[in-house]
């Protein structure tokens, strides 16, 4: 490939913004600037893109306990496919998630959230981020028991709904009680917690964005260090959904 040069790597790597990611992904070809002006190094786009995934990935390096040749044919085939298909990523898509991992401090504690945005296409030029659900452990509650049937006493209201009061009082198992099409929503939980202060948030921590193509693969991109003091927008991952 030419890429000789361990600063080469690190400015082929070195992206920046999430549309200078878009538009290398995008390019049939790309030119390298070079440390001696008079060569020129021009990568095809496979090449290309294949820089664009994270070199310190460990499933790359055969000396790591994590190193898998099945990752790394995956990525193969992923850019041939890419490449062959003539598939192109567009920026403003709504497919494409941002996943922000966000520190909080729940009842005192500090804790961790996963926000997920997509992109709400308003018309051809007027595109905004919006807050689609979260992913956090203290947002989750107990699945329904479907082993069995709970149920309040037909005659409860006769005694003043005790049992009512019992289920209430044991969190637990108090969502076998609710309505059968009652549908958990976390992000109205979150929202809560902030009006009613139970939640606050501290810093967002990292911004990783997944991206489908081709139907069937999925890519994550987020910002890794490159090398010392050298950071930049890399695939971390890709999954293939059979």
């Amino acid at each position: 490939m030419g890429v000789d040069s361990i600063r080469h790597v690190a400015y082929l790597q070195s992206v920046k913004q999430f549309g200078e990611f878009i538009d290398r992904f995008n390019q049939d070809s790309y030119e390298v600037p070079d440390l001696n002006p008079e060569k020129t190094l021009i990568l095809d786009r496979k090449q290309s893109i294949l820089m664009l995934f994270y070199r310190h990935d460990p499933r790359f390096n055969k000396d790591a306990l994590q190193y898998s040749e099945e990752y790394m044919e995956k990525v193969l085939q992923f850019v041939e496919e890419v490449v062959e298909g003539k598939a192109y990523l567009d920026k403003h898509s709504d497919q494409i998630r941002a996943v922000a991992t966000t520190q909080v401090i729940v009842n005192g504690k500090l804790d961790t959230v996963n926000i997920i945005l997509n992109q709400k296409v308003e018309e051809p030029n007027l595109v905004r981020w919006v807050i689609l659900d979260m992913e956090g452990g203290f947002l989750e509650i107990p699945e329904r028991d479907t082993t069995q049937l709970h149920f309040l006493s037909p005659v409860s209201h006769e005694l003043g709904f005790m049992d009512l009061k019992k289920a209430l009082k044991e969190p637990a198992v108090t969502v076998n009680y609710i309505r059968e099409d009652f549908q958990y929503d976390r992000l109205s939980a979150f929202l809560y917690g902030l009006y009613q202060g139970s939640i606050e948030v501290n810093e967002i921590i990292s911004v990783d964005m997944e991206i489908p193509l081709l139907d069937r693969y999925l890519i994550k991109v987020g910002e890794r260090m490159i090398r010392e003091s050298v950071i930049g927008l890399t695939i971390v991952d890709l999954k293939r959904f059979d």
